[in-house]
């Protein structure tokens, strides 16, 4: 038997958009900046780690984020560094591509999906994000119940 866990922000939809974004994945397109920063998590962390961190900063790169929003989002995935910029775009851009490239490798996690939505849950949404804010997290609709 197999088993898959359906959520309201698990859909085909989302899917197609990760594999869409990830679509002939090469760290190579990223750039040199962050030459020093892989190399070194990459002789002291995980395969699997720095493989999440390189690929949330692919998500990064082709969202048209700059070199230093790369980076960041590169030491976040990895665990090297929170994301606490203090702007609010670079904030959810980096969380939100941690979160995709998570979904990239793993299957959907409920208590993670739920952290990401308490921490962007106020956020104002970013134009450039929006198609992948709306996938990851969809607006929940209030069930009124009458009595």
């Amino acid at each position: 038997m197999v088993f898959n866990f359906w959520h309201v922000a698990n859909t085909p939809e989302l899917t197609a958009y990760i594999q869409a974004l990830f679509a002939n994945l090469h760290f190579s397109e990223l750039p040199a900046v962050l030459d020093p920063v892989a190399s070194s998590a990459e002789s002291t962390l995980p395969e699997d780690t720095t493989f999440r961190a390189g690929t949330a900063a692919v998500a990064l790169q082709r969202l048209g984020y700059d070199e230093a929003t790369i980076v960041t989002g590169y030491r976040h995935s990895a665990g090297l560094a929170i994301c606490d910029t203090g702007d609010a775009d670079t904030y959810a851009a980096v969380l939100l591509a941690d979160w995709m490239a998570y979904l990239y490798r793993e299957s959907f996690d409920l208590a993670r999906w739920n952290i990401l939505r308490n921490k962007l849950y106020r956020a104002e949404k970013v134009t450039r994000l929006l198609p992948a804010w709306q996938l990851c997290l969809p607006e929940e609709k209030e069930e009124f119940v009458f009595v």
